[in-house]
């Protein structure tokens, strides 16, 4: 079906809102989540089935509760089907983190920084060497969060580090710079956005994600050698 671009940015807006209400209030149906977010529950119902299709959600059956009918199935975020990667990039050392949706680290390494070499280079490697790392038929990474110390603007840095990820298999996940990492239980702002109780009409984004899909440059084997 075809969206405008109004009506693309909306539905992402609802699902982000969907998966940050269920980080803070895991269980919750869907009718409970369509009043919590003030939004229709044919429209909640829709949304939530393209997260359980696409492994964002999972649904269990809640224990009888000795009442008559049934008792709705709640809903959860997957645990750790969808991984986040962090990167830290100092003047001295970087560092790499592979976290579940519930902030359960995976994996971590770092390196330090050899004077005359590029850090994002070296960042770009550790990133692809931790995809390897954690990788499984079932697993995807969906965001990689990068608070970097070093010169130059973030929309730069993005599109740098975009470039040296291209034809890798991280090519296409979105970026984000910042200057404080993101930690807690809830997803980080890459993912889920500043969404407000009542949800933003059309035209009001989540969040800023830069994303790189230009044609190609360094092959994978060249950022794991």
């Amino acid at each position: 079906m075809y969206l405008s671009r109004e009506e693309a940015l909306a539905r992402d807006t609802n699902r982000m809102a969907i998966l940050r209400h269920l980080c803070t209030n895991p269980g919750t149906a869907r009718r409970a989540l369509a009043d919590a977010l003030d939004v229709p529950l044919s429209t909640i119902a829709g949304l939530v089935s393209g997260l359980l299709e696409e492994g964002w959600l999972e649904k269990r059956e809640a224990p009888p509760s000795g009442q008559r009918g049934r008792t709705p199935a709640g809903l959860y975020v997957q645990p750790d089907r969808l991984v986040l990667l962090s990167a830290e990039i100092r003047i001295d050392r970087l560092g790499v983190v592979a976290r579940t949706l519930a902030s359960e680290s995976l994996a971590n390494d770092e390196t330090a920084h050899v004077p005359g070499t590029s850090a994002l280079v070296t960042a770009a490697k550790l990133l692809v060497r931790m995809q390897a790392r954690v990788y499984s038929p079932e697993r995807r990474v969906i965001c990689i969060h990068v608070r970097a110390c070093v010169g130059g603007s973030e929309a730069g840095l993005v599109q740098q580090l975009g470039e040296l990820l291209r034809g890798t298999p991280l090519r296409g996940v979105p970026l984000r710079m910042q200057g404080e990492m993101h930690g807690g239980q809830s997803l980080p702002e890459p993912v889920l956005g500043a969404v407000p109780a009542r949800l933003a009409a059309a035209g009001h984004t989540a969040t800023a994600i830069a994303r790189d899909r230009s044609a190609s440059l360094p092959a994978a084997d060249s950022l794991v050698s």
